[in-house]
């Protein structure tokens, strides 16, 4: 649709498309149109920031609200944040690389940001995917623009938070140009907070005159891992680093704290990022972050229009935006590469095919196999795998026949098990319907259902040299007189 652009199920409007002289790069050929970061002026400094004032003005304004640029031909516009982060956050290993995925993701944060229902964004990704580095310059993008604001960091351990915060965040915030740095108070390398309490100097308006500026009186932190950090604290961003792997504290819990935090009454005052990848369901913090995922649908709303959890879930397959297929554009190869990508990226193959051989190489072991899955998923239902290691079961060869069964969609046939006239204990009746509990690709012949035989004046199953299950339902660990459920 014109103007718009559908990501993840949820839509945005496009800002209007400026003229084609005011596109970056549109003065280029097709081939050399891509993305290049704006340098700062060899002669910029605080002393002649007065003399650079359109250029301060323009990041600005960009840093606000996005730019249009082409991208071998095609008008593309990102976001004032998306910007943000590709010209002026500098990583470990340089300035980050302008990716489609990533344009696609920070739209979607913009989306989250801008839906006044929303709690903001829960992210399943894979290994290696940088995400701590987009969310710890999406705080520093609000908090440093912000009067009397607090930003928040969570991560799997304290360490690991204390890690994120000065390993990226604070080498983040060194390597800001001034003019996007605020007066701090104390340490420009801070251990646990860095605030912006102190008044400082600032250029006016026309960058003419140097005048005393107000503090910020803002601050970005971070926390020991605790269900009830950041309890009573007034949030406006809140980054729940790697909630999938949280063993010393839960993290649902930990949510439904925070989630209190980011609002002023019903109203949503603060957004949070909860990026992970997923540690093994049952004791390993990935059942708890599950329930979130699961609470974040946007499919499935209250009457106040919000998710359960309040947060809209992302995903994007690990072959899309892998590294060592991308193209010169940005673009993810994920099938049969063109000639050019091919020359590009030095491979004949798309990342798919390449994650679909290293899967190949593990199918005689299959617990490699589930592990390579759940760090590198093509879907969400891989991602929540559970681990082989864990289970007496091939967990790997069951998620196969799953796969198999959805894939097969055609020989599945919903229904339900009744009893004949519905008289219990008489014959069990297979009854389709497309709402029916069931789903069922076989049943024995008519002579071989019901087929009962006596052990003694025991009922036992009559065709156990084929086949034989049994199962007690329940749903409690007691009676209701408080014996223990029999589950034999």
């Amino acid at each position: 649709m014109e103007g718009k652009i559908r990501v993840n199920g949820l839509e945005f409007k496009l800002p209007p498309k400026p003229r084609k002289k005011d596109i970056l790069f549109s003065d280029l050929k097709k081939k050399d149109q891509k993305w290049k970061r704006t340098e700062l002026p060899d002669t910029l400094s605080e002393e002649t920031a007065a003399s650079h004032s359109e250029f301060i003005s323009t990041e600005f304004e960009r840093r606000k609200s996005g730019v249009w640029f082409m991208n071998n031909g095609k008008p593309t516009y990102i976001t004032g944040e998306h910007y943000y982060y590709l010209n002026w956050c500098k990583l470990d290993i340089g300035y980050p690389e302008y990716r489609d995925r990533d344009r696609r993701f920070f739209i979607f944060w913009e989306i989250c940001k801008n839906d006044p229902e929303c709690f903001g964004m829960v992210m399943v990704k894979h290994r290696r995917e940088g995400a701590s580095y987009k969310g710890a310059a999406m705080l520093l993008y609000e908090i440093t623009s912000r009067y009397n604001s607090h930003g928040g960091i969570i991560s799997k351990t304290g360490v690991d938070a204390k890690s994120l915060f000065t390993d990226k965040l604070v080498y983040m915030f060194r390597h800001l140009p001034f003019f996007f740095q605020p007066i701090i108070d104390g340490s420009d390398n801070p251990k646990s907070t860095l605030s912006f309490n102190a008044p400082g100097q600032k250029i006016s308006k026309n960058f003419k005159k140097i005048v005393k500026s107000e503090a910020l009186n803002s601050k970005i932190d971070w926390r020991n891992t605790k269900d009830n950090s950041y309890d009573s604290v007034k949030l406006i961003r809140y980054l729940c680093d790697e909630g999938g792997k949280w063993v010393d504290a839960n993290v649902e819990k930990n949510w439904q704290v925070v989630r209190s935090c980011l609002t002023l009454g019903d109203k949503i005052i603060g957004k949070c990022f909860m990026p992970t990848t997923v540690n093994e369901m049952a004791d390993s913090g990935g059942e708890r972050f599950k329930n979130i995922w699961d609470d974040s649908s946007i499919e499935e709303r209250d009457g106040n229009g919000r998710t359960r959890s309040g947060m809209y879930s992302y995903f994007t397959p690990a072959y899309d935006g892998y590294e060592g297929f991308i193209d010169e554009y940005g673009m993810s190869v994920v099938d049969t590469p063109t000639k050019e990508q091919a020359r590009f990226i030095g491979k004949n193959i798309g990342a798919k095919e390449y994650l679909q051989n290293v899967r190949e190489g593990y199918k005689k072991n299959t617990t490699k196999l589930s592990e390579e899955k759940r760090q590198r998923p093509f879907t969400v239902e891989e991602a929540f795998r559970s681990d082989s290691r864990h289970s007496p079961f091939d967990v790997e060869r069951i998620y196969q026949q799953m796969d198999y069964n959805e894939e097969s969609e055609g020989l599945i046939v919903k229904g339900d098990f009744i009893w004949k006239d519905g008289m219990k204990d008489t014959k069990v009746l297979w009854k389709p319907g497309s709402t029916g509990r069931w789903r069922i690709s076989w049943l024995p012949p008519e002579e071989r259902r019901n087929n009962i035989k006596m052990k003694g004046n025991r009922k036992c199953p009559g065709n156990e040299i084929e086949m034989v299950a049994g199962c007690d339902p329940y749903d409690h660990d007691t009676t209701t007189d408080g014996r223990r459920s029999d589950r034999s």
